[in-house]
């Protein structure tokens, strides 16, 4: 059993007490209840069945039990934290890293009280056989399991071109009045350089899977109208949005064909603002209306009608962008060549330069918020760098990891019920090959980052990866460069 004080990104695991032991937790799913109407062909027929709706459910609730002699190791506890049980093999359980193949985690954990039982001893020594029991509750419970990486897909699907960027964009849903069934991570899209043949423009690669089996089909089609290549893509809603950089311009598709895959035919193009200096190096979407670029000369464009029209602020010089991230309706990040980083806190309308050369001047290629966690804002660079602000950029400190300062850190993402419990990291070493990293800390680094795809793992030559999206804390994609004639497509769970 371990505990996180602080929680998510705060301090590493660690293992709380030999003579600590949890009982089993109770975590209710939320009750069900009817909701009722007249029917509307037979108002005679009295009230039918309109539908049924899940109750929020209560907190998960169960007992941390230690002895007497080690309750100093509960004074740490009086602020919420992260609690999990880990299941291993017999001599590991005090090394929080090791565990097989599953560990239960609950997020967001507040002690209740601290019961003592049998406080009469006869023997004077025997104070740490006192039981003390003190029960908690918790907002959220969630699993992490061992994962393993494969390569998916083939030159079928996916085509000959290099990967750029990759987006999962779904929604889970039950089956039934809703439609099929989804588990938010059913439908991906992923976008490429210009192609030569047969297409003569980039192109577009959708999949979806099929819940029930696991399978997933593939479809390739070329991006109509978008000359260069596609550096960026990203679900606004139904809309997807991608992003050129060698063209000036962006360009989006909500025309779907009968089996639920973008009609080639749909793209509209919309041509950028001070082009052509002004290629958006990056892309996101905060939400199905807020979409941000980032281009190579120091402009940040924002578009509230899913990419339609466009707005453009200068931060002032022309640094190369390369990453831009929305939090909320005012807390953006940008961040380019040279360890630049700026800050807006008015939704883009003024920006404030945050670089820090003191502690890097590296070129920073990505730069992402936890969920839930305003204050902290994370960057990687092109030095195999992860920097972490407590303070939203006033201050950076290095996060360190086995392996870092090599190559690229090409992506960051959170995935997780509570804050961001998980980090998914992607590096590429200094022979450009990548791999696949998943800090189980949330972002406190050291001995909780775990290396889950190494260099050699999948293609034994290695390969470069470009873009990394997690959907849960458990399964990840990952796509890159041509090898043996297709994309590098990995998918870790």
């Amino acid at each position: 059993m371990d505990v996180q004080i602080g929680g998510p990104g705060q301090s590493a695991w660690a293992y709380l007490s030999q003579c600590a032991s949890m009982d089993g937790p109770s975590v209710p799913r939320g009750d069900t209840e009817l909701r009722y109407c007249q029917d509307p062909e037979n108002s005679s027929s009295g009230y039918v069945v309109s539908s049924k709706i899940r109750r929020a459910a209560d907190q998960a609730t169960g007992n941390l039990m230690t002895k007497l002699g080690k309750i100093d190791h509960l004074n740490d506890l009086d602020c919420p934290f992260s609690l999990r049980a880990r299941f291993n093999k017999c001599g590991t359980r005090q090394d929080p890293t090791v565990f097989d193949p599953i560990m239960l985690v609950f997020c967001d954990v507040d002690l209740t009280s601290e019961d003592f039982a049998d406080l009469v001893a006869g023997d004077p020594d025997a104070n740490d056989e006192i039981l003390v029991t003190a029960p908690w509750s918790a907002t959220t419970k969630y699993r992490v399991k061992t994962v393993v990486g494969a390569r998916a897909g083939s030159a079928a699907d996916f085509g000959d071109i290099a990967i750029n960027d990759f987006a999962v964009c779904d929604t889970p849903q039950c089956a039934g009045y809703c439609g099929v069934r989804k588990d938010g991570c059913s439908v991906y899209h992923g976008v490429t350089d210009m192609d030569v043949a047969p297409y003569g423009w980039p192109t577009h690669i959708q999949g979806i899977k099929d819940v029930l089996t696991d399978v997933v089909s593939w479809t390739n089609r070329p991006i109509i109208g978008v000359n260069g290549d596609v550096e960026g893509v990203e679900c606004a809603g139904d809309r997807v949005v991608v992003s050129s950089n060698g063209a000036s311009l962006t360009a989006y598709n909500e025309t779907y064909d009968e089996d639920d895959v973008l009609d080639q035919d749909g793209w509209n193009v919309v041509v950028m603002t001070y082009a052509p200096a002004a290629n958006p190096n990056a892309l996101y979407a905060r939400n199905s209306q807020e979409v941000w670029v980032a281009t190579d000369d120091g402009y940040v464009g924002k578009s509230i009608d899913s990419g339609e029209t466009w707005t453009y602020t200068a931060i002032g010089g022309t640094p190369a962008l390369n990453a831009v991230f929305a939090y909320d309706a005012d807390l953006v990040y940008v961040v380019g060549a040279n360890g630049q980083m700026h800050r807006s806190v008015d939704g883009g309308s003024t920006w404030t330069d945050i670089t820090e050369l003191a502690t890097f001047g590296d070129n920073v290629l990505v730069v992402k918020v936890p969920p839930g966690r305003s204050q902290e804002v994370f960057v990687g660079t092109d030095a195999g760098e992860v920097y972490k602000s407590i303070n939203q950029g006033k201050k950076f400190t290095m996060m360190a990891f086995a392996g870092d300062s090599v190559g690229t850190i090409e992506d960051l993402e959170f995935c997780g019920k509570c804050g961001g419990d998980v980090l998914w990291i992607l590096q590429n070493d200094a022979n450009a090959d990548g791999r696949i990293l998943r800090d189980l800390s949330g972002g406190y680094g050291g001995a909780d980052v775990r290396v889950e795809v190494d260099y050699t793992d999948i293609i034994a030559a290695g390969v470069e990866l470009n873009a990394l999206v997690c959907c849960d804390e458990n399964i990840a994609w990952a796509v890159g460069e041509v090898n043996a004639g297709y994309p590098a497509v990995f998918k870790v769970s």
